[in-house]
């Protein structure tokens, strides 16, 4: 009950805003803290901006705290994913990627640097379960592609591609690195984005990731054409998006993070994990 009351908060609604940190022009924070009541940001942040679990997504926590929320992101970070919706640190899709293509991409320099200071000058929110940010983990270990491309038999069609398979490795290969690189790099424009330091990849819960290889990722853009991320969830079963995703997690993000079949299920119908309130 208490997320369908917070999603249901008119986008007009002033609501009462976290204490701002000392500043020393008032009127960006001022300008700041108008944006995010006038589009509801707290409707899905929560009104502490601290984040939560809402049909099968976790909706960050965007608070000015250094290891849970947005506090070690830059102005010109936070103004580049407003207004891009991608950056080396995170990338908008569900929601976020409609918010993203609908409104925050219109916005001036002025308003997406007044909207980043003050999420910025927000009061933190920890979460104990946070134990370091999500951007942080930046060590990549990709498995060998020469390893996983053996020779095919050119004439035996079917041999191309194993539909069946559950390897975690071999799924990426054959789905994700054509974009995102074996190595998970992407590319330098964060069009592509890299997996590596990325927070969907080391944030402290599974669902986003698994979300966006299930639904995909589309949203308008300033570069004249839309960003499109295909959606697996008609082509892979539970167990195979569950193998990539841990495959993700292991080799380019938070390696304590892993899904089973189970988990995928749930959220493939936009439930939440157990434990997730």
């Amino acid at each position: 009950m208490k997320n369908r009351v917070l999603i249901a908060f008119a986008a007009g609604t002033v609501l009462a805003a976290p204490v701002m940190a000392q500043t020393t022009d008032a009127s960006v924070l001022d300008a700041g803290r108008a944006l995010v009541e006038t589009h509801n940001c707290t409707g899905c942040h929560t009104e502490t901006l601290g984040g939560q679990f809402f049909g099968g997504w976790y909706v960050p926590n965007i608070s000015s705290d250094p290891i849970a929320g947005i506090g070690g992101w830059t102005i010109e970070e936070l103004v580049e994913y407003l207004r891009d919706g991608s950056t080396a640190k995170g990338q908008a899709a569900g929601s976020m990627a409609g918010v993203v293509g609908s409104v925050t991409r219109r916005m001036t320099d002025d308003e997406l640097t007044a909207l980043a200071t003050y999420l910025k000058s927000t009061d933190p929110v920890s979460d104990p379960d946070v134990k370091q940010p999500a951007f942080s983990f930046t060590t990549a270990q990709p498995a060998s592609v020469i390893s996983l491309d053996p020779a095919i038999d050119q004439s035996n069609p079917e041999a191309k591609v194993d539909l069946s398979t559950t390897d975690g490795a071999e799924l990426y290969v054959a789905a994700c690195a054509t974009c995102h690189m074996p190595n998970g790099e992407g590319t330098a424009d964060h069009f592509y984005p890299s997996l590596v330091g990325n927070g969907r990849i080391g944030g402290h819960t599974p669902n986003n990731l698994v979300q966006v290889i299930l639904h995909g990722v589309t949203r308008d853009s300033n570069r004249g054409f839309p960003v499109a991320m295909p959606a697996y969830a008609a082509d892979m079963n539970d167990e195979q998006i569950a193998a990539v995703a841990n495959y993700v997690f292991a080799r380019f993000g938070n390696p304590d993070l892993s899904v089973t079949g189970d988990d995928v299920a749930l959220l493939r119908d936009r439930k939440n994990l157990p434990g997730q309130e």
